[in-house]
């Protein structure tokens, strides 16, 4: 990421330097289900003067489609607010305010669906925050890695004993970067076993919540 300081400010006296930073995030995320993908930012103050937030995000549309911005829960939520998409491999959206944008986190979340594996390119083709007479506080390039897996789980084959509770791995591999979230569908003979629930003491979930859906032969995480 490009820190180069492309503008100061003095304010009472004293010599401000903006330092406004842009960070996205790695993660794998499966074939065939929607992506969230957030893109977060540090501390916006009063003293940064921003009023309006410029972005242009490509990435390999033979890998994602439906690709749109989503600024609910973020720091850009409630402002005037336009979006892009016309150009494949492109999206442009712009925000702007009537007053200084402030806050830290999440900027805004990138969404969309996945339709083949492979390294989804995604990168910030440019990212400016200006303020009300049009100067730059921050024009960055950076990118984030976004991944598409056929499939990164596995699950184990057991014995059970008939009357006896059995516990049935669901592992997890090839995976060196964060996941935002799984969900995983199985199906299974109910005249044969029974499922009564997960457990995640010991593993990579602990910690997290984690819903299920059970119903005849049909059992849902996630």
């Amino acid at each position: 990421q490009d820190d180069t300081v492309l503008a100061t400010q003095t304010v009472d006296g004293e010599v401000f330097v903006p330092n406004v930073q842009i960070v996205a995030n790695e993660l794998i995320v499966p074939l065939g289900r929607p992506f969230a993908f957030p893109f977060l930012t540090n501390h916006l103050t009063d003293r940064d003067e921003v009023v309006a937030v410029d972005y242009t995000i490509t990435y390999d549309e033979s890998v994602l489609e439906d690709v749109n911005i989503d600024v609910e829960g973020s720091i850009l939520e409630g402002l005037d607010f336009s979006v892009n998409s016309e150009i494949p491999g492109s999206i442009t959206f712009a925000v702007g305010s009537g007053s200084n944008i402030v806050g830290s986190g999440l900027l805004f979340t990138m969404t969309g669906n996945p339709i083949a594996t492979g390294d989804a390119a995604v990168t910030i083709a440019s990212a400016t925050f200006k303020r009300a007479d049009e100067s730059e506080v921050l024009k960055d390039e950076d990118y984030g890695n976004l991944t598409v897996s056929e499939s990164i789980v596995t699950v184990s084959e057991i014995e059970a004993i008939k009357g006896r509770t059995a516990n049935w791995p669901i592992l997890i591999q090839g995976s060196d970067k964060p996941i935002s979230g799984y969900a995983i569908d199985f199906t299974y003979d109910e005249s044969l076993i029974e499922v009564v629930g997960v457990t995640t003491v010991g593993t990579l979930s602990e910690g997290s919540t984690v819903e299920t859906n059970n119903s005849a032969g049909t059992f849902s995480i996630g």
